[in-house]
């Protein structure tokens, strides 16, 4: 069986051909063509589905896989820094900086400095970082929906997708 990419070319060729058929038998011929050529393509369409439902098969089960496994590291995560307080909270309420272990020690240190902003409007300009402008394109788009309207600057386009239902 032609590929998708031939039987294309191939009906694209059979459409001009009967579009400049030069007798009645010719156009019947190429008809006959066109309709062998669809029947094909629909063949390829329907194999094409079947493939695609079966890798989407593997996709959604890669995904939940996926989903699982972060879930189960997002515990053991969580399980480490449950046990890290634990073992800060008992350090401190002994007064203890080192706890010394056959495998290594544990140790009570200062983290590095962090700066929470309550108003950044008091701060001098100095320790302020301009941001650029971002643009609203979900804004636009609602606006191209409801008006019609484009603005100078922006296109709004919308391409032709293809869907198995």
């Amino acid at each position: 069986m032609a590929s998708l990419y031939e039987l294309s070319a191939e009906y694209a060729g059979f459409l001009d051909a009967y579009a400049n058929a030069q007798n009645e038998d010719e156009a019947a011929e190429i008809l006959q063509s066109l309709v062998d050529i669809h029947g094909e393509l629909t063949e390829k369409a329907e194999n094409y589905v079947k493939v695609i439902k079966n890798v989407q098969s593997d996709v959604d089960g890669y995904k939940a896989e996926a989903k699982r496994l972060a879930a189960k590291a997002k515990a053991g995560e969580n399980l480490i820094d449950r046990l890290k307080n634990a073992m800060l909270d008992a350090m401190k309420l002994t007064d203890t900086s080192v706890i010394q272990t056959s495998i290594g020690k544990w140790r009570l240190q200062p983290n590095s400095y962090k700066c929470v902003v309550t108003d950044w409007t008091k701060l001098p300009m100095e320790f302020r970082e301009p941001q650029p402008d971002k643009v609203d394109s979900k804004g636009i788009i609602a606006h191209y929906k409801a008006t019609g309207e484009v603005f100078d600057g922006c296109e709004v386009t919308r391409e032709m997708g293809v869907r198995f239902q």
